[in-house]
């Protein structure tokens, strides 16, 4: 019988503490993610449409990563204004 891959047993399973270190829970979760195999998986898939003869379309991993430093660049901006404390890992 196949396990459920969302089931409480399987989750707890393939979690464990974290010693402290550098990274922050955002920045853990981030790594986590970019080296988890649906990530690369949108190495592949291009974004809403395919043009081989256009060099500009960006697949979609590419598009996340733009992003995401659009995003953490946003949070370095309003945290320089000295108004805002935001997570550039959580972005």
């Amino acid at each position: 019988m196949i396990k459920n891959p969302f089931s409480e047993e399987i989750y707890l399973r393939r979690t464990h503490p974290h010693k402290p270190d550098l990274r922050d829970e955002y920045f853990r979760d981030q790594t986590k993610i970019i080296h988890s195999l649906p990530f690369r998986r949108l190495k592949h898939k291009t974004q809403v449409f395919f043009a081989p003869n256009n060099a500009h379309i960006c697949t979609r991993i590419e598009h996340v990563l733009h992003v995401a430093t659009i995003a953490a660049t946003i949070c370095r901006g309003l945290n320089k204004s000295g108004k805002w404390e935001l997570s550039e890992d959580m972005a």
